[in-house]
């Protein structure tokens, strides 16, 4: 399970289509890509993700880039 509240989100950069980010898994930047409504089949910004070799990876919710959030977890769970 993945959680985030809204006092991490609230200072994250907003996302849109085309922001890059710094991937955590190879150190590359990548494109930020919208997901699909499930009931619409419409692209949306609420979850956004972006590609890495042939894998995808979560990079925003709500209009919010994560990437940083879940590089610094991952970090201090490998510290500790």
């Amino acid at each position: 399970m993945l959680a985030f509240g809204n006092d991490e989100l609230e200072p994250c950069p907003d996302a849109y289509p085309g922001y890059v980010v710094h991937c955590m898994r190879c150190g590359e930047q990548h494109s930020l890509e919208c997901g699909t409504d499930k009931n619409t089949g419409e692209p949306t910004s609420d979850l956004m993700f972006y590609r890495c070799g042939d894998e995808e990876y979560l990079g925003a919710i709500g209009g919010k880039v994560v990437v940083s959030i879940l590089t610094k977890r991952s970090q201090d769970a490998s510290m500790g």
